[in-house]
């Protein structure tokens, strides 16, 4: 359901423009795919708390007399922007973004930050005068059109107990599975050992549920790996399996579609754009489509590849300043003849564990220079006090709130599908693993925790797989035809 609304405080307005209205409560109203078991219980004295319990991807808005409040998810997975303009203010969501960023200046810092990354960081877009919400927090806008934040994120400290992360993430994945039951439930399989994880969770609660893999005519090495393996387990359990072959040839549409829906989020949209497309011509819009994104972030801050340069990444993310770190920057720097260096402190470290060049928290040439950025950023997280809750903070504000989450999101949304549900993504499970993780035994054994609920995941047959290219070379001839399209429509500042 559409939301359009004037507000007006004295000489000032708020113009308000989103999308996907699914509770509206007297002057509260919920935007998304909210799980949460009783809508009735918020109210506007115990959304700070109620907060907390919310799964999926939401926005809650709030609509005083002289002010208004938002408040949004862990990762900002409900994307919203908001701008000013001499005494108005704009909130809107990318059904108008278009409309807003008509006469926008591309702000070249963090024009440069996305062309990195494939994202914009925190609250930034590369428009001037273009903000996000960003992840976890409370805004709240008076009469004036003053602005205050505060970030709602877990400070939470850090004590390894591998029964209790164990149990508490039974309990959590069984109270969300009640919520969705009655859903007709797709399941994206990659055959990865997150989406396996959610397959056998949602088997043992005896749920309904259809798979879905999506894979590349010519085969391609990324959707050709897990194929046999995702072909075995479904026949295995006689689960209903959709193949989804996508033509490589077809990337057009998916062109136009980032340019209206993943703006400052780039990815490779291809196969899940025309896969979801699939489904909802195959199931119908009325479906809930599932996926494992956001577990890798989560569990080892990235890297989770059982590779040496992956183990590499994870090492010097949790022993930054170890004499064997200060010896991987040399190694690397052979690889990819770079000037690679460790930080110098903390604060260093967490700029560099931000910015991280392919997840390793090390300093290295950048076209990015915005040490205010940082300098706010920090001051945001000042009242974190667990070096394990600032880090996770960092990944959410930063590459969680990007675009591999976005991609799935805005693909389901741009098909009018609006159920889609990523369950790591959460308040709770992030909790969770701020509590009783061992970070440090991720280092050696990645993901050791689904890897200690699901056993039997590495009985299934790996078979040598057959493929005639991989995605590099067409994802980054996209970007670049992106990047064009931006410079040709709009100006760069000086």
């Amino acid at each position: 359901m559409k939301f359009s609304k004037n507000l007006f405080f004295k000489e000032k307005k708020i113009e308000l423009k989103l999308s996907n209205l699914v509770y509206k409560k007297n002057n509260l109203f919920i935007f998304g795919f909210p799980q949460i078991a009783n809508f009735s219980k918020i109210n506007k004295y115990n959304i700070k708390k109620e907060y907390k319990n919310i799964s999926g991807y939401f926005l809650i808005l709030l609509i005083n007399k002289n002010s208004i409040e938002l408040y949004t998810d862990i990762v900002s997975n409900y994307r919203v922007y908001f701008m000013f303009d001499k005494n108005k203010l704009s909130i809107f969501d990318d059904n108008h973004l278009q409309n807003y960023s008509k006469k926008s200046i591309l702000e070249r810092n963090y024009f440069n930050f996305f062309k990195e990354k494939n994202y914009t960081p925190g609250d930034k877009t590369f428009f001037k005068n273009i903000y996000k919400f960003q992840p976890s927090t409370h805004y709240y806008f008076d009469q004036k059109l003053q602005i205050k934040k505060k970030i709602l994120f877990p400070n939470l400290k850090n004590q390894p107990n591998i029964k209790k992360c164990k149990t508490k993430i039974k309990e959590y994945f069984q109270n969300i599975i009640n919520k969705i039951q009655n859903e007709k439930i797709v399941l994206l399989f990659s055959g990865g050992l997150d989406s396996y994880f959610l397959y056998k969770t949602l088997k043992e609660n005896k749920i309904k549920f259809r798979c879905a893999y999506f894979y590349t005519h010519p085969a391609s090495y990324e959707t050709e790996k897990n194929l046999q393996k995702v072909k075995l387990i479904c026949k295995n359990d006689k689960k209903i399996l959709d193949l989804v072959k996508i033509n490589l040839k077809d990337f057009q549409s998916t062109q136009n579609f980032i340019k209206k829906k993943l703006v400052f989020n780039y990815h490779f949209s291809l196969l899940f754009y025309k896969g979801i497309e699939y489904l909802k011509k195959k199931y119908g819009k009325d479906i809930l489509i599932i996926s494992g994104q956001s577990c890798d972030s989560i569990l080892s801050f990235g890297p989770s590849q059982n590779t040496i340069p992956n183990f590499f990444a994870r090492y010097l993310i949790n022993y930054p300043f170890s004499v064997f770190s200060k010896l991987i920057p040399h190694i690397l720097n052979l690889k990819f003849k770079l000037k690679l260096t460790n930080p110098k402190n903390l604060k260093e470290f967490y700029s560099s564990f931000f910015k991280s060049f392919y997840y390793y928290p090390l300093n290295y040439p950048s076209n990015f220079k915005k040490y205010s950025f940082f300098r706010g950023l920090f001051k945001d997280i000042k009242f974190i006090n667990n070096r394990y809750s600032k880090l996770m903070f960092l990944k959410c504000y930063g590459f969680l709130q990007g675009p591999d989450n976005m991609v799935m999101i805005k693909s389901a949304n741009y098909h009018k599908i609006n159920k889609i549900f990523l369950p790591f993504a959460s308040y709770e499970f992030i909790s969770i693993i701020l509590k009783y993780y061992n970070f440090q035994k991720d280092v050696f054994f990645p993901k050791y925790i689904l890897k200690s609920l699901c056993k039997e995941y590495d009985k299934f047959e790996k078979r040598k797989i057959k493929f005639d290219i991989y995605l590099a070379p067409i994802d980054l001839k996209m970007k670049n035809n992106y990047i064009k399209y931006l410079k040709k429509n709009y100006e760069i500042e000086n």
